[in-house]
């Protein structure tokens, strides 16, 4: 997928990333192969969706913890429910719970809810395509050129370059996953479950367990190199516990 350091914003029937700032747009919309056009005029044709239209685009409007309680994550992940702090920002999600040296971090983002099945698969597979770190390059060097033309080009966008690892020629790779939904494709860089199911498209994270630890004499240069390790190292938990949310939400339907 785009990656999760930049959360995007459900808009029916149009390319999810226009109300993003513009460093963000470009960058997204560059690497998933959405334009900016205008999309109210498209159609698909395809499988009616198995998911609630009615139900998702109203949680993606106004409430999407609602696909998600938080009951259904203290249950999944054994902690207590009244404990759990709730933060729900545009189409996103996310629960966060933490008591001594362990933690939990639970998100959910409603990417898109499609016309139909069809279109949802169309922006799933352009949301979840790998890609070398050659070709992240290449996408933010047409990304430089376009916000040089615009006028838009500073410290921000660089930031943007750097959270999705185009400074440092970062691959992005998505692994096909099954038994969850019609189609689904994990994330390990930012351990994120793409799921696809009807006309509904979605991402989810989790993570339960020992919060990452710094080492003695660790400065802060130093923590992006670290964070990237203990990513590594708890891709494992991290996968399993995305597939359990994302079954959560899948019977929530």
């Amino acid at each position: 997928m785009t990656p999760s350091s930049l959360h995007l914003v459900h808009q029916t029937g149009t390319c999810p990333f226009k109300r993003m700032a513009l460093p963000a747009v470009l960058a997204l919309t560059l690497l998933s192969g959405c334009d900016l056009r205008n999309e109210d005029g498209a159609t698909g044709a395809g499988a009616s969706s198995r998911a609630s239209a009615g139900k998702v685009q109203e949680a993606a409007a106004n409430d999407p913890c609602s696909l998600l309680l938080p009951e259904v994550v203290a249950d999944l992940f054994s902690v207590p429910v009244a404990e759990i702090k709730r933060i729900a920002v545009a189409s996103t999600c996310q629960y966060d719970w933490k008591t001594g040296s362990d933690r939990l971090q639970a998100a959910l983002t409603v990417q898109h809810v499609g016309k139909n099945a069809a279109e949802a698969m169309s922006r799933f597979d352009s949301g979840t395509r790998s890609m070398s770190a050659g070709e992240v390059s290449n996408a933010f060097a047409r990304i430089d050129t376009e916000l040089e033309k615009r006028g838009q080009k500073s410290a921000g966008t660089d930031a943007v370059a750097g959270a999705m690892g185009a400074g440092g020629g970062r691959a992005i790779t998505f692994e096909d996953f099954g038994g969850v939904g019609d189609r689904a494709r994990f994330n390990p860089g930012q351990g994120e479950l793409h799921v696809v199911y009807g006309n509904l498209y979605f991402s989810v994270s989790a993570y339960h367990g020992p919060k990452m630890s710094m080492p003695g004499g660790a400065s802060l240069q130093d923590l992006p190199a670290l964070a990237a390790d203990w990513q590594r190292e708890t891709t494992p938990q991290r996968k399993a516990a995305a597939e359990k949310v994302a079954k959560a939400v899948l019977a929530n339907l």
